[in-house]
């Protein structure tokens, strides 16, 4: 049976979609009115770093003071090379800017018009405005901690890309090959894109809404459909292929308790998924299991699977969203993953369902029942 929430969910998503026509006109003339009000309504900040070739964006969300993962991002940016841009989509306090100046070249504070997007586009629009030399850009949100893993080489493989415009996850499988896009909380430009045409007449006509299905469908996917129609290289360091040769090595005791995660967040997949559990150890079982998993019931939606994968996958990013399904997640990585988490993000992260008193119960009534 499907569960309330999810009903509420897509009848609410539905109810926005009608809207987007009366978007579509609005957007180019809020557009023009938050471009003739940028330079009053914003704030810039010089930092102490110096600018180099190696650029990272790093966009903010914090209403309160700055989160302690956030230096931790910051520190590790600047460890592998990257010269930071900080956007922050809301006022900052003096004393966070203070402790961000090491971390940054500059700091710009906005309105939080257009959500993540919002904020990118002007961050990369001050960066074409005031031009220096770039060899990657990196375009990174806080909607993630990262790096949850000491070892992770997203941004090694970022900087030895050939692609043109390089994430972290390429969207699901499903999509026909043309409609897959990188996943916008983590990905990256060459120098040589930068230097286009194209990527500034992208930017500057990009058409914003403080909508998150508007930015999903009209931002995040489409920004790679026209990269890719221009002939640009399009990659990503995961992608389907690789979460099913991780799903494949796994033992029977992890491969199990893929399946029961999968059960409690896909709950109409529970009928399958309890039978199927149940049989282990009757010969044929584990053909069975990969034959589930290889088909298209079984959702590959990385930042769902169960961390046991993730480790094989070095996969470094754990997302923050209070949705329900992403809180009752979280204890499963603290469980499978924690020992290997910076510390520092792993006690923000223990803490971070404590306040909301409905995705506590849920978060302590997965934790009960963690494999």
């Amino acid at each position: 049976m499907v569960q309330k929430w999810v009903i509420k969910r897509e009848l609410a998503r539905s109810a926005r979609h009608l809207k987007f026509p009366f978007y579509a006109i609005a957007a180019p003339i809020q557009r023009y009115l938050h471009d003739r009000s940028k330079a009053q309504n914003s704030r810039f900040t010089p930092g102490l770093q110096p600018r180099g070739a190696q650029l990272a964006l790093y966009l903010l969300h914090q209403k309160d003071a700055l989160l302690a993962s956030t230096f931790e991002t910051c520190q590790h940016l600047a460890a592998k090379g990257f010269s930071t841009l900080i956007v922050s989509n809301t006022p900052l306090a003096e004393a966070d800017r203070q402790a961000l100046a090491p971390y940054c070249f500059a700091m710009i504070e906005r309105p939080n018009f257009g959500y993540d997007f919002g904020g990118y586009r002007d961050g990369v629009l001050w960066l074409l405005d005031n031009p220096g030399p770039v060899t990657r850009l990196l375009l990174l949100n806080d909607s993630v901690w990262f790096p949850t893993l000491p070892g992770e080489d997203f941004l090694a493989q970022l900087l030895a890309s050939d692609c043109d415009l390089y994430g972290a996850i390429m969207s699901q499988r499903k999509r026909h090959v043309s409609d897959r896009y990188v996943q916008s909380y983590a990905f990256g430009f060459s120098g040589k894109l930068v230097e286009t045409a194209l990527f500034k007449r992208y930017w500057q006509h990009l058409n914003l809404q403080s909508d998150r299905e508007w930015t999903i469908r009209r931002c995040e996917r489409k920004m790679t459909a026209v990269f890719r129609s221009a002939g640009h290289k399009i990659g990503a360091r995961w992608d389907f292929p690789d979460v099913e040769k991780a799903l494949r090595q796994l033992g029977d005791a992890d491969l199990i308790a893929v399946l029961q995660l999968e059960a409690k967040l896909e709950q109409k997949r529970g009928e399958v998924i309890g039978p199927l559990v149940a049989r282990h150890g009757q010969p044929g079982w584990r053909v069975e299991v990969e034959a589930y998993i290889n088909s298209p019931k079984f959702r590959k939606f990385i930042l769902l699977l169960h961390p046991s994968v993730w480790l094989p996958l070095n996969f470094p990013f754990l997302k923050k969203s209070k949705e329900r399904r992403f809180a009752q997640h979280r204890p499963y990585f603290i469980q499978s993953v924690g020992p290997e988490c910076n510390p520092v993000m792993l006690a923000e992260i223990a803490r971070w369902d404590a306040m909301d008193p409905l995705v506590t119960s849920a978060v302590s009534q997965t934790a009960d029942t963690a494999v």
